[in-house]
Protein backbone atom coordinates (compact mmCIF):
# COMPACT_ATOMS: atom_id res chain seq x y z
CA UNK A 1 0.00 0.00 0.00
CA UNK A 2 1.34 3.15 -1.35
CA UNK A 3 1.75 6.59 0.52
CA UNK A 4 -1.36 8.02 -1.40
CA UNK A 5 -3.69 5.10 -0.70
CA UNK A 6 -2.72 5.79 3.52
CA UNK A 7 -3.92 8.79 3.00
CA UNK A 8 -7.47 8.15 1.00
CA UNK A 9 -8.20 5.93 3.84
CA UNK A 10 -7.10 7.98 6.96
CA UNK A 11 -8.38 11.53 6.19
CA UNK A 12 -12.08 10.90 6.48
CA UNK A 13 -12.78 15.07 6.76
CA UNK A 14 -11.01 16.03 3.71
CA UNK A 15 -11.53 12.54 1.09
CA UNK A 16 -12.79 14.08 -1.61
CA UNK A 17 -9.57 16.33 -1.60
CA UNK A 18 -7.26 13.32 -1.22
CA UNK A 19 -9.00 11.75 -3.84
CA UNK A 20 -8.09 13.97 -6.36
CA UNK A 21 -4.56 14.18 -5.48
CA UNK A 22 -4.62 10.08 -5.57
CA UNK A 23 -6.02 9.49 -9.33
CA UNK A 24 -3.64 12.84 -10.35
CA UNK A 25 -0.61 11.12 -8.71
CA UNK A 26 -2.21 7.53 -10.36
CA UNK A 27 -1.83 9.10 -14.33
CA UNK A 28 1.52 10.76 -13.49
CA UNK A 29 3.05 7.33 -12.68
CA UNK A 30 0.97 5.57 -15.63
CA UNK A 31 2.83 8.21 -17.98
CA UNK A 32 6.29 7.39 -16.82
CA UNK A 33 6.06 3.78 -16.90
CA UNK A 34 4.41 3.79 -20.28
CA UNK A 35 7.24 5.98 -21.41
CA UNK A 36 9.61 3.35 -19.20
CA UNK A 37 8.86 1.08 -21.89
CA UNK A 38 8.46 3.08 -24.89
CA UNK A 39 11.93 4.01 -24.87
CA UNK A 40 13.56 0.41 -24.45
CA UNK A 41 11.08 -0.33 -27.36
CA UNK A 42 12.17 2.37 -29.62
CA UNK A 43 16.25 1.71 -29.04
CA UNK A 44 15.47 -1.40 -29.84
CA UNK A 45 13.93 -0.53 -32.81
CA UNK A 46 16.88 1.51 -34.09
CA UNK A 47 19.40 -1.32 -33.24
CA UNK A 48 17.77 -3.69 -35.53
CA UNK A 49 17.79 -0.76 -37.98
CA UNK A 50 21.47 -0.33 -37.99
CA UNK A 51 21.91 -4.16 -37.67
CA UNK A 52 19.87 -4.45 -41.36
CA UNK A 53 21.62 -1.41 -42.59
CA UNK A 54 25.37 -3.03 -41.94
CA UNK A 55 24.21 -6.52 -42.94
CA UNK A 56 23.28 -4.38 -46.42
CA UNK A 57 26.57 -2.39 -46.74
CA UNK A 58 28.48 -5.93 -45.65
CA UNK A 59 26.61 -7.88 -48.63
CA UNK A 60 27.39 -4.71 -51.20
CA UNK A 61 31.16 -4.96 -49.64
CA UNK A 62 31.12 -8.34 -50.67
CA UNK A 63 30.30 -7.50 -54.53
CA UNK A 64 32.11 -4.78 -54.79
CA UNK A 65 35.10 -7.74 -53.54
CA UNK A 66 33.96 -10.14 -55.74
CA UNK A 67 33.85 -7.42 -58.76
CA UNK A 68 37.37 -6.47 -58.13
CA UNK A 69 38.88 -10.49 -57.87
CA UNK A 70 36.67 -10.89 -61.37
CA UNK A 71 38.72 -7.69 -62.78
CA UNK A 72 42.28 -9.08 -61.33
CA UNK A 73 41.50 -12.48 -62.63
CA UNK A 74 40.83 -10.91 -65.68
CA UNK A 75 43.99 -8.42 -65.58
CA UNK A 76 45.89 -11.35 -64.98
CA UNK A 77 44.97 -13.66 -67.36
CA UNK A 78 45.76 -11.01 -70.12
CA UNK A 79 48.81 -10.03 -68.62
CA UNK A 80 49.92 -13.68 -69.47
CA UNK A 81 48.17 -13.91 -72.58
CA UNK A 82 50.28 -11.17 -73.69
CA UNK A 83 53.48 -12.98 -72.10
CA UNK A 84 52.44 -15.67 -73.92
CA UNK A 85 52.27 -13.32 -77.13
CA UNK A 86 55.43 -11.54 -76.43
CA UNK A 87 57.86 -14.95 -75.93
CA UNK A 88 56.55 -15.93 -79.31
CA UNK A 89 56.72 -12.22 -80.79
CA UNK A 90 60.11 -11.65 -82.81
CA UNK A 91 60.40 -7.87 -81.90
CA UNK A 92 60.27 -9.50 -78.00
CA UNK A 93 63.24 -11.23 -78.75
CA UNK A 94 64.98 -8.68 -80.56
CA UNK A 95 64.90 -6.20 -78.05
CA UNK A 96 65.91 -8.64 -75.50
CA UNK A 97 68.74 -9.73 -77.68
CA UNK A 98 69.34 -5.60 -77.93
CA UNK A 99 69.18 -4.90 -74.12
CA UNK A 100 71.37 -7.85 -73.51
CA UNK A 101 74.05 -6.90 -75.99
CA UNK A 102 73.98 -3.17 -74.91
CA UNK A 103 74.59 -4.69 -71.12
CA UNK A 104 77.39 -6.88 -72.11
CA UNK A 105 79.11 -3.98 -74.01
CA UNK A 106 79.01 -1.20 -70.85
CA UNK A 107 78.83 -3.49 -68.12
CA UNK A 108 80.47 -6.75 -68.49
CA UNK A 109 84.36 -4.65 -68.98
CA UNK A 110 83.55 -2.60 -65.73
CA UNK A 111 82.53 -6.11 -63.82
CA UNK A 112 85.83 -8.03 -65.00
CA UNK A 113 88.14 -5.33 -64.47
CA UNK A 114 86.37 -5.08 -61.11
CA UNK A 115 86.99 -9.28 -60.98
CA UNK A 116 90.68 -8.53 -61.75
CA UNK A 117 91.56 -6.01 -59.27
CA UNK A 118 89.37 -8.33 -56.47
CA UNK A 119 91.72 -11.23 -57.36
CA UNK A 120 95.18 -8.67 -57.44
CA UNK A 121 94.34 -7.09 -53.97
CA UNK A 122 93.67 -10.52 -52.64
CA UNK A 123 97.28 -11.61 -53.78
CA UNK A 124 98.88 -8.72 -52.85
CA UNK A 125 96.94 -9.31 -49.17
CA UNK A 126 98.52 -12.78 -49.21
CA UNK A 127 102.18 -11.51 -49.90
CA UNK A 128 101.85 -8.64 -47.69
CA UNK A 129 101.08 -10.61 -44.35
CA UNK A 130 103.75 -13.52 -45.77
CA UNK A 131 106.50 -10.83 -45.94
CA UNK A 132 105.58 -9.44 -42.15
CA UNK A 133 105.37 -12.78 -41.40
CA UNK A 134 109.09 -13.19 -42.69
CA UNK A 135 110.02 -10.03 -40.92
CA UNK A 136 108.79 -11.13 -37.57
CA UNK A 137 110.36 -14.50 -37.49
CA UNK A 138 113.69 -12.68 -38.14
CA UNK A 139 112.94 -9.62 -35.71
CA UNK A 140 112.30 -12.27 -32.18
CA UNK A 141 115.39 -14.73 -33.24
CA UNK A 142 115.44 -15.09 -28.96
CA UNK A 143 112.41 -16.95 -28.51
CA UNK A 144 111.76 -20.41 -29.11
CA UNK A 145 111.56 -21.88 -32.66
CA UNK A 146 108.22 -23.27 -32.49
CA UNK A 147 106.48 -21.13 -30.00
CA UNK A 148 107.48 -18.37 -32.17
CA UNK A 149 105.94 -20.16 -35.63
CA UNK A 150 103.42 -20.45 -34.03
CA UNK A 151 102.54 -17.13 -32.60
CA UNK A 152 102.85 -15.93 -36.03
CA UNK A 153 100.97 -18.43 -37.62
CA UNK A 154 98.11 -17.44 -35.47
CA UNK A 155 98.28 -13.71 -36.08
CA UNK A 156 98.91 -13.64 -39.92
CA UNK A 157 96.55 -15.80 -40.33
CA UNK A 158 93.86 -13.50 -37.95
CA UNK A 159 95.18 -10.54 -40.48
CA UNK A 160 94.50 -12.52 -43.73
CA UNK A 161 91.14 -13.37 -42.41
CA UNK A 162 90.01 -10.01 -41.73
CA UNK A 163 91.36 -8.49 -45.13
CA UNK A 164 89.69 -10.89 -46.88
CA UNK A 165 86.76 -10.15 -44.97
CA UNK A 166 86.99 -6.48 -45.93
CA UNK A 167 87.91 -7.15 -49.35
CA UNK A 168 85.14 -9.53 -50.26
CA UNK A 169 82.48 -7.12 -48.22
CA UNK A 170 83.59 -4.46 -50.45
CA UNK A 171 83.83 -5.95 -53.84
CA UNK A 172 79.99 -7.70 -53.41
CA UNK A 173 78.89 -4.81 -52.67
CA UNK A 174 80.00 -3.06 -55.78
CA UNK A 175 79.08 -5.83 -57.77
CA UNK A 176 76.20 -5.40 -56.72
CA UNK A 177 75.70 -1.72 -57.87
CA UNK A 178 76.97 -3.03 -61.54
CA UNK A 179 74.04 -4.92 -62.17
CA UNK A 180 71.49 -1.35 -61.29
CA UNK A 181 71.04 -2.54 -57.67
CA UNK A 182 70.22 -0.27 -54.95
CA UNK A 183 72.87 -0.56 -52.47
CA UNK A 184 71.38 1.38 -50.26
CA UNK A 185 68.68 -0.56 -48.16
CA UNK A 186 71.74 -3.05 -47.72
CA UNK A 187 74.05 -0.75 -46.27
CA UNK A 188 71.54 0.67 -44.36
CA UNK A 189 70.41 -2.74 -43.20
CA UNK A 190 74.45 -3.36 -42.01
CA UNK A 191 74.12 -0.45 -40.23
CA UNK A 192 71.60 -1.51 -37.96
CA UNK A 193 72.58 -4.89 -37.43
CA UNK A 194 76.03 -3.81 -36.88
CA UNK A 195 74.59 -1.35 -33.90
CA UNK A 196 73.02 -4.57 -32.59
CA UNK A 197 75.27 -6.52 -32.67
CA UNK A 198 77.57 -4.32 -31.24
CA UNK A 199 75.48 -3.31 -28.04
CA UNK A 200 73.92 -6.57 -27.82
CA UNK A 201 77.59 -8.20 -27.79
CA UNK A 202 79.95 -5.76 -26.30
CA UNK A 203 81.48 -8.39 -24.06
CA UNK A 204 82.30 -10.94 -27.09
CA UNK A 205 83.21 -7.64 -28.76
CA UNK A 206 85.73 -6.90 -25.81
CA UNK A 207 86.74 -10.66 -25.44
CA UNK A 208 88.18 -10.68 -29.22
CA UNK A 209 89.92 -7.28 -28.92
CA UNK A 210 91.45 -8.43 -25.71
CA UNK A 211 92.55 -12.24 -27.31
CA UNK A 212 94.15 -10.40 -30.33
CA UNK A 213 96.37 -8.07 -28.05
CA UNK A 214 97.39 -10.78 -25.86
CA UNK A 215 98.46 -12.91 -29.22
CA UNK A 216 100.23 -9.51 -30.76
CA UNK A 217 101.90 -8.62 -27.75
CA UNK A 218 103.02 -12.22 -27.16
CA UNK A 219 102.05 -12.11 -23.46
CA UNK A 220 101.74 -15.58 -23.25
CA UNK A 221 101.94 -18.45 -25.07
CA UNK A 222 101.10 -22.59 -25.21
CA UNK A 223 102.51 -24.24 -23.15
CA UNK A 224 103.76 -21.71 -20.86
CA UNK A 225 102.82 -22.14 -17.03
CA UNK A 226 101.28 -18.66 -15.94
CA UNK A 227 98.79 -17.08 -13.33
CA UNK A 228 95.49 -15.48 -14.75
CA UNK A 229 93.64 -14.11 -11.95
CA UNK A 230 95.03 -16.22 -9.20
CA UNK A 231 94.85 -19.44 -10.93
CA UNK A 232 98.29 -21.16 -11.80
CA UNK A 233 98.12 -23.73 -15.03
CA UNK A 234 100.27 -24.60 -17.80
CA UNK A 235 98.60 -22.63 -20.71
CA UNK A 236 97.02 -25.31 -23.37
CA UNK A 237 95.39 -22.38 -25.43
CA UNK A 238 94.98 -19.32 -26.58
CA UNK A 239 91.98 -18.13 -28.55
CA UNK A 240 90.69 -15.33 -29.61
CA UNK A 241 88.01 -15.29 -27.36
CA UNK A 242 89.22 -17.52 -23.92
CA UNK A 243 92.22 -18.40 -22.90
CA UNK A 244 92.80 -22.34 -21.35
CA UNK A 245 94.39 -23.86 -18.29
CA UNK A 246 95.24 -26.51 -16.85
CA UNK A 247 96.78 -26.89 -13.35
CA UNK A 248 98.34 -29.74 -11.49
CA UNK A 249 95.23 -31.40 -10.63
CA UNK A 250 94.56 -32.07 -14.08
CA UNK A 251 91.43 -29.27 -13.73
CA UNK A 252 90.85 -27.33 -16.93
CA UNK A 253 90.34 -23.50 -16.47
CA UNK A 254 88.84 -21.73 -18.93
CA UNK A 255 89.33 -17.37 -19.33
CA UNK A 256 87.39 -14.95 -21.15
CA UNK A 257 90.00 -12.85 -22.35
CA UNK A 258 88.02 -9.61 -21.75
CA UNK A 259 87.87 -10.15 -17.92
CA UNK A 260 91.35 -11.29 -17.60
CA UNK A 261 92.75 -8.42 -14.62
CA UNK A 262 96.05 -10.06 -13.99
CA UNK A 263 98.46 -12.45 -15.63
CA UNK A 264 101.95 -13.50 -14.52
CA UNK A 265 103.65 -15.92 -16.77
CA UNK A 266 106.53 -17.47 -15.13
CA UNK A 267 108.05 -18.96 -18.51
CA UNK A 268 108.78 -16.41 -20.46
CA UNK A 269 112.08 -16.19 -22.12
CA UNK A 270 114.03 -17.73 -18.95
CA UNK A 271 112.90 -18.66 -15.41
CA UNK A 272 114.75 -18.42 -11.96
CA UNK A 273 113.60 -20.24 -8.53
CA UNK A 274 114.60 -19.55 -4.81
CA UNK A 275 115.54 -22.22 -2.69
CA UNK A 276 115.65 -21.97 1.32
CA UNK A 277 118.26 -24.37 2.97
CA UNK A 278 117.96 -24.19 6.93
CA UNK A 279 120.68 -25.23 9.24
CA UNK A 280 121.67 -25.18 12.36
CA UNK A 281 122.58 -22.02 14.64
CA UNK A 282 125.86 -24.02 15.79
CA UNK A 283 126.89 -24.50 11.82
CA UNK A 284 129.22 -22.34 10.09
CA UNK A 285 127.17 -19.62 7.34
CA UNK A 286 130.09 -19.09 5.18
CA UNK A 287 131.32 -22.85 5.02
CA UNK A 288 128.02 -23.76 4.05
CA UNK A 289 127.73 -20.83 1.46
CA UNK A 290 130.76 -22.52 0.40
CA UNK A 291 129.54 -25.94 0.16
CA UNK A 292 126.13 -24.55 -1.70
CA UNK A 293 128.26 -22.97 -4.46
CA UNK A 294 130.30 -26.36 -4.88
CA UNK A 295 127.19 -28.00 -5.13
CA UNK A 296 125.69 -25.13 -7.22
CA UNK A 297 129.35 -25.81 -9.99
CA UNK A 298 128.81 -29.65 -9.60
CA UNK A 299 125.56 -29.32 -11.19
CA UNK A 300 126.42 -26.80 -13.98
CA UNK A 301 129.28 -28.99 -15.07
CA UNK A 302 126.96 -32.00 -15.36
CA UNK A 303 126.19 -32.92 -18.46
CA UNK A 304 122.64 -33.91 -17.59
CA UNK A 305 121.97 -29.96 -16.33
CA UNK A 306 124.18 -27.61 -17.89
CA UNK A 307 122.01 -27.27 -20.92
CA UNK A 308 118.91 -26.24 -19.14
CA UNK A 309 121.25 -24.65 -16.26
CA UNK A 310 121.83 -20.71 -16.42
CA UNK A 311 123.10 -19.28 -13.33
CA UNK A 312 123.27 -20.25 -9.55
CA UNK A 313 123.30 -17.03 -7.19
CA UNK A 314 124.25 -17.29 -3.57
CA UNK A 315 122.03 -14.69 -1.90
CA UNK A 316 123.91 -15.83 1.84
CA UNK A 317 122.29 -15.59 5.18
CA UNK A 318 118.27 -14.67 4.64
CA UNK A 319 116.54 -15.05 8.15
CA UNK A 320 116.56 -16.71 11.58
CA UNK A 321 114.03 -19.24 12.31
CA UNK A 322 112.77 -20.66 15.48
CA UNK A 323 115.33 -23.66 15.05
CA UNK A 324 116.98 -22.73 12.16
CA UNK A 325 119.43 -19.99 10.17
CA UNK A 326 117.97 -19.87 6.65
CA UNK A 327 120.20 -19.26 3.49
CA UNK A 328 118.80 -18.86 0.35
CA UNK A 329 119.93 -20.13 -3.41
CA UNK A 330 118.74 -18.50 -6.78
CA UNK A 331 119.01 -20.67 -9.62
CA UNK A 332 118.16 -19.42 -12.84
CA UNK A 333 117.23 -22.12 -15.81
CA UNK A 334 115.60 -22.49 -18.36
CA UNK A 335 112.00 -21.67 -19.62
CA UNK A 336 110.32 -24.05 -17.38
CA UNK A 337 113.04 -26.03 -16.14
CA UNK A 338 113.20 -24.50 -12.50
CA UNK A 339 111.66 -27.33 -10.68
CA UNK A 340 112.93 -29.71 -11.67
CA UNK A 341 116.42 -28.20 -11.18
CA UNK A 342 115.27 -27.13 -8.07
CA UNK A 343 114.61 -30.77 -6.71
CA UNK A 344 117.64 -31.87 -8.20
CA UNK A 345 119.78 -29.41 -6.12
CA UNK A 346 117.83 -30.46 -3.03
CA UNK A 347 118.73 -34.02 -3.40
CA UNK A 348 122.07 -33.14 -3.62
CA UNK A 349 122.33 -30.29 -0.81
CA UNK A 350 120.86 -33.44 1.42
CA UNK A 351 123.48 -35.73 0.63
CA UNK A 352 126.65 -33.42 1.06
CA UNK A 353 124.95 -32.38 4.13
CA UNK A 354 124.61 -35.78 5.40
CA UNK A 355 128.16 -37.01 3.94
CA UNK A 356 130.35 -33.39 6.22
CA UNK A 357 128.04 -33.42 9.33
CA UNK A 358 126.13 -30.44 8.51
CA UNK A 359 123.11 -30.00 10.83
CA UNK A 360 119.44 -29.64 9.07
CA UNK A 361 117.59 -29.14 11.71
CA UNK A 362 114.16 -30.31 12.39
CA UNK A 363 111.43 -29.72 14.81
CA UNK A 364 111.39 -32.60 17.80
CA UNK A 365 110.01 -32.70 20.94
CA UNK A 366 111.97 -34.06 24.48
CA UNK A 367 109.89 -35.69 27.44
CA UNK A 368 111.41 -35.34 30.81
CA UNK A 369 109.70 -37.54 33.55
CA UNK A 370 111.44 -35.98 36.38
CA UNK A 371 112.83 -38.59 39.42
CA UNK A 372 111.41 -42.19 39.98
CA UNK A 373 108.82 -42.28 42.11
CA UNK A 374 108.97 -44.41 44.71
CA UNK A 375 106.05 -46.69 45.87
CA UNK A 376 104.18 -45.33 48.67
CA UNK A 377 104.50 -47.21 51.68
CA UNK A 378 100.99 -48.89 53.16
CA UNK A 379 100.74 -50.67 56.25
CA UNK A 380 97.39 -52.28 57.47
CA UNK A 381 96.55 -52.05 61.48
CA UNK A 382 93.58 -53.53 63.21
CA UNK A 383 91.91 -55.00 66.33
CA UNK A 384 90.93 -57.98 67.55
CA UNK A 385 87.23 -58.54 67.39
CA UNK A 386 85.98 -61.27 69.88
CA UNK A 387 84.04 -64.10 68.37
CA UNK A 388 80.44 -63.47 69.74
CA UNK A 389 79.75 -67.15 69.65
CA UNK A 390 82.46 -67.73 72.51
Amino acid sequence: MNHFSILLFSAKPNAFRFRIFGKTMHRILFIYFLLLGIIPCQAQINFLKLVEEKEHQTANEKLDTNKEYTQLQVLSDSIAENNLKQLVDKQFWNKLLKRSLNWMLTKLPSIAFLIFIFIALLRFLTFIVARLKKMSTHHHSNINDHERIKRIETLSGIILSVGKIFLWTIFILTLLSKFDLNIAPVLASAGIVGLAVGFGAQELVRDFISGFFILLEDQIRTGDVAIINGTTGTVEKIEMRTTTLRDVSGIVHIFQNGKINSMSNMTKGWSAIIVDIGVAYKEDTDTVNEVLKQIGDEMMADKDWKDQMLAVTLLGLDSFGDSAVVLKVKLTTKSGEQWGISREFRRRVKKVFDAQGIEIPFPHLSIYTGEVTKPMPIALEGKEVADPEK
